[in-house]
């Protein structure tokens, strides 16, 4: 005779429990393998848009104007990109101020580095010296002024001092031999997306979508930003127009994790791919909206937004906008 018993019921019941724990555990660790892959294609999209801001000088003098502290707001049309690799060294992006000795080094730095208060001086003497070198005349000599900027776009706390004589031996006896150097930090942790948003520049904008940890994030914050640059339609068509660029040149040099490629048949899988793909359809459908109102021609359309006929013409019915447009 079969007889289920109070044994019987403790194995089953420990079974199941081991079943659902062993379950539970692969869905996180796909769900975390996911948000994982969703942050590094971020992190590629971002990287990019800020290597194609720092070319923008107008940009440079908004990252001046909005974030270091200046008696005197500068003017884009005043600033130099100083081409000289002796200048750009370490992927540092360098300006000077036209026929004035003052230099703006900015670097973007993703992680944290404990040498970086370090590294940022002889950044700077390294631009001291090769302007001295560069000159013809050397008499009555007064040395540039180097801006050096962080922008810190990591999740991890900046913990590292700006001060570099916070670094250096404490001696009260020769506390007039220490070093003055500071550099200025922008900490993307410390200023909220709504603060960046409201500063209505290229860069503010790239910085609130850095902020994004998921696809999901970016596209709310996006939306965010359209809403509040309405009224500027210049600058939208900058930034959807970067972003689009940016996208096309990632997704071309990033390939699909391994995670997606052993699973393709598996329609959660693909949830990346799919928000990628959406959130480029709306930026289109946003470029195509923004253009129209300015009343571009389709020729005109089609080469900027770099779309076919068909998919002007969904996008039109889509934002249910007049066919004479």
């Amino acid at each position: 005779m079969e007889v289920f018993t109070y044994n019987d019921y403790i194995t089953c019941i420990h079974t199941l429990r081991l079943n659902s724990v062993s379950k539970l555990a692969e869905e996180s660790e796909k769900y975390n393998l996911e948000i994982d892959n969703q942050k590094k294609n971020l992190n590629d999209i971002y990287k990019e848009m800020i290597k194609e801001i720092l070319k923008n000088k107008n940009e440079i003098a908004g990252i001046v104007n909005d974030f270091i502290d200046t008696s005197k707001k500068i003017k884009g049309k005043y600033l130099e990109k100083c081409t000289n690799k002796k200048y750009n060294l370490d992927g540092n992006v360098v300006y000077r101020l036209k026929d004035k000795d003052i230099f703006f080094l900015i670097r973007y730095q993703k992680e944290l580095d404990d040498k970086i208060l370090y590294k940022m001086l002889n950044f700077c003497v390294e631009i001291i010296y090769n302007w001295n070198i560069s000159l013809k005349i050397k008499n009555e000599i007064k040395y540039p002024i180097v801006v050096p900027i962080i922008i810190y776009t990591g999740t991890k706390m900046w913990n590292i001092t700006c001060d570099f004589s916070a670094m250096q031996v404490n001696d009260y006896r020769f506390k007039g031999c220490t070093i003055d150097f500071r550099y200025n930090l922008i900490d993307i942790n410390k200023i909220s997306v709504e603060t960046f948003i409201q500063k209505n520049t290229l860069f503010s904008y790239a910085m609130a979508l850095g902020k994004a940890r998921n696809h999901e994030q970016f596209k709310n914050i996006l939306n965010q930003i359209l809403i509040s640059s309405e009224k500027n339609k210049a600058l939208q068509r900058r930034l959807l127009s970067n972003l689009l660029k940016v996208l096309k040149n990632t997704n071309k040099e990033t390939s699909k994790p391994e995670f997606l490629e052993k699973n393709k048949g598996e329609k959660e899988n693909i949830t990346k791919d799919e928000d990628r793909e959406k959130i480029v359809k709306n930026i289109k459908k946003e470029l195509v909206k923004i253009l129209t109102s300015d009343d571009s021609s389709e020729e005109e359309i089609l080469r900027i937004v770099n779309i076919t006929k068909s998919e002007l013409d969904e996008y039109k019915e889509e934002l249910q906008i007049n066919a004479q447009h």
